[in-house]
């Protein structure tokens, strides 16, 4: 097992909501979640972090927002399998037509 850490810069567009992380251990549909397939990692607030332990193996990891029963995929990245600990960063973009998305940093 190794360690991820999701930072979530501080940000005023989408500041009220938490972000959802997912990990999806094999093929991903975007851009809906499968709640019954992906694994929820966690919650990231408005200048918090996240940190969850994830397997070996090639892992993708999800942001969503998760309003009313809704969870629609924002952005996503994909780990290579290895040991070594993750770090991925990321924030919300100002966009209210699209709901102020979340998106990692690249």
């Amino acid at each position: 097992m190794r360690k991820l850490t999701v930072h979530r810069k501080k940000y005023f567009a989408g500041a009220w909501s938490a972000v959802h992380i997912y990990a999806a251990f094999g093929p991903v549909s975007f851009p809906s979640i499968n709640k019954d397939v992906h694994q929820l990692l966690g919650k990231v607030k408005n200048g918090k972090a996240l940190e969850c332990e994830i397997p070996e193996c090639e892992v993708t990891i999800m942001a969503a927002y998760d309003n009313l029963g809704a969870c629609v995929m924002t952005d996503y990245v994909t780990i290579p399998s290895g040991s070594e600990d993750v770090v991925l960063n990321g924030k919300t973009k100002l966009n209210p037509m699209m709901g102020n998305p979340f998106y990692f940093e690249k």
